[in-house]
């Protein structure tokens, strides 16, 4: 099983969802659209002891994460 089929996992996103229901970077730049996802502000790749750590999640809509993680990808390349 993978880090995200957990109980664990699915229990604080779960929450962090009914927390912050509204895409936390949307909201930034003033755009209100529901979050559908929770998404590691530092990647459970850099540091596996914050992968559960509520402070270390955000809400996220598909769209944002999707250029998240295109983002962390590329960064990840080049090294």
């Amino acid at each position: 099983m993978g880090f995200y089929q957990t109980i664990a996992w699915l229990k604080i996103s779960k929450l962090k969802l009914q927390e912050q229901p509204i895409c936390e970077d949307c909201k930034d730049r003033g755009v209100i659209v529901p979050a559908q996802c929770v998404d590691h502000v530092t990647s459970i790749q850099k540091a596996p002891i914050l992968a559960l750590e509520y402070s270390n999640l955000r809400s996220l809509c598909n769209r944002c994460h999707a250029i998240k993680t295109a983002r962390e990808d590329r960064i990840y390349e080049s090294k």
